[in-house]
C-alpha cells in the first residue's frame, strides 16, 4: 500500500468479482478516498464492501477492486459517519470524502443540596466535568452514555449517583439531590 500510517483489516476480499461485475473490463483498478474536513493526524476509517482501511493521511486506496457496483461507509471519532455507494468499470476511482463536526446536544446536570462554592463532578463516558455552580453542562452527540455523580465533599451523598443518559437530537436537564450524611 505505501502509506504511512495504513492499517488493511480484511473481512471478505475484493479480490471476487461481485454481483454486478461488469461485462466489458474483468480487470480490477484502484478506488481512492480521500477526506476534507479533519484536522491533521485525525484517523478515519474507510469500509468498501467488507474490506477496511484505517488510517491518518488524508487518502486511503483499495489497490485493487473489481469492476462493479460498492457500497462504502467513513467514519472518523467526533464526526458524522459518511456512506455511499460507487460504481468502477476497471478504470481507477477518486471520491471526496467530506466531513463534518457531529452535532452535540447539551445535558444540563441541575444539583441540589451542596452548599454553593462547593465542588461536585459529573462524569459521562470517562470524562470528568468538575465545578462549583448548581448546574454543570455536558455535550455529547446522539447515543447514549453512562454517567456518574458524585461530591468533592465525601460527606455528600448524590442521588442519583449513576444513570444512563439518552441523547436525541435536543438539549435536556437531569435533577441530582445530594444530601450531607453527617460521617
Amino acid at each position: 500500500m505505501g502509506v504511512a500510517g495504513l492499517l488493511l483489516a480484511t473481512g471478505h476480499p475484493l479480490e471476487t468479482p461481485p454481483v454486478t461485475s461488469g461485462p466489458n473490463n474483468p480487470q480490477p483498478s484502484p478506488v481512492t478516498f480521500t477526506e476534507t474536513g479533519l484536522g491533521a493526524g485525525v484517523t478515519w476509517t474507510i469500509q468498501l464492501n467488507e474490506e477496511y482501511l484505517v488510517g491518518s493521511t488524508s487518502s486511503l486506496s483499495f489497490s485493487s477492486v473489481w469492476p462493479g457496483t460498492y457500497g462504502w461507509f467513513a467514519n472518523a471519532s467526533g464526526y458524522a459517519p459518511l456512506h455511499g455507494t460507487l460504481t468502477t468499470d476497471g478504470t481507477p476511482v477518486s471520491i471526496t470524502v467530506g466531513f463534518v463536526a457531529a452535532a452535540t446536544f447539551p445535558t444540563f446536570f441541575n444539583e441540589t443540596g451542596i452548599p454553593y462554592g462547593a465542588g461536585w463532578t459529573v462524569e459521562v463516558s470517562g470524562f470528568n466535568v468538575y465545578g462549583t455552580s448548581h448546574s454543570l453542562v455536558v455535550a455529547e452527540p446522539n447515543g447514549t452514555y453512562s454517567y456518574y455523580v458524585y461530591a468533592a465533599d465525601p460527606t455528600f451523598a448524590c442521588l442519583p449517583s449513576t444513570g444512563t443518559l439518552h441523547v436525541n437530537g435536543a438539549a435536556q436537564a437531569i435533577s441530582i439531590t445530594c444530601k450531607n450524611n453527617g460521617i
